[in-house]
């Protein structure tokens, strides 16, 4: 079943932009500027952390990046994954409330195509989440 339901990330996984030196940057049309690459351990610590809280039982096999964002946004956690993804110059958080959604869109397939082994991690995450939830009602 999680083969189905994260098949929907595999599409489509090509950078909107050719990566130098690994990282894509952006420059938002609201005025932000940031760039991704590659997960570090950390990252994926606190990208762990934050998807283990989530509800996932509206992801399905007939979901897509929009599905997933339209999730986090209803978790009110989009912000924090942006915030662990997305580097930027300033140091404190972004809140990136400002972005279009064609914008999230974007850097989340991104997200996918510089980091193909997150979907292991989310795969992991979700099978561990889904397991508590069987346990708490067996």
């Amino acid at each position: 079943m999680l083969d189905k339901i994260f098949s929907m990330f595999k599409e489509k996984t090509a950078p909107s932009k050719v990566p130098v030196d690994g990282k894509i940057h952006y420059k938002f049309k609201c005025g932000f500027i940031a760039w991704q690459e590659e997960l570090n351990l950390q990252q994926d610590e606190e990208l762990a952390k934050v998807l283990l809280n989530i509800n996932i039982a509206y992801l399905n096999e007939n979901s897509d990046i929009k599905s997933l964002l339209g999730l986090l946004m209803q978790e009110k956690i989009l912000n924090k994954v942006l915030n662990i993804i997305l580097i930027s110059n300033d140091c404190s958080e972004v809140n990136y409330d400002l972005l279009k959604n064609s914008e999230l869109e974007v850097v989340f397939k991104d997200f996918f195509s510089l980091n193909p082994t997150a979907m292991k991690l989310l795969k992991n995450t979700v099978g561990e989440a889904i397991s508590k939830q069987k346990t708490l009602f067996t």
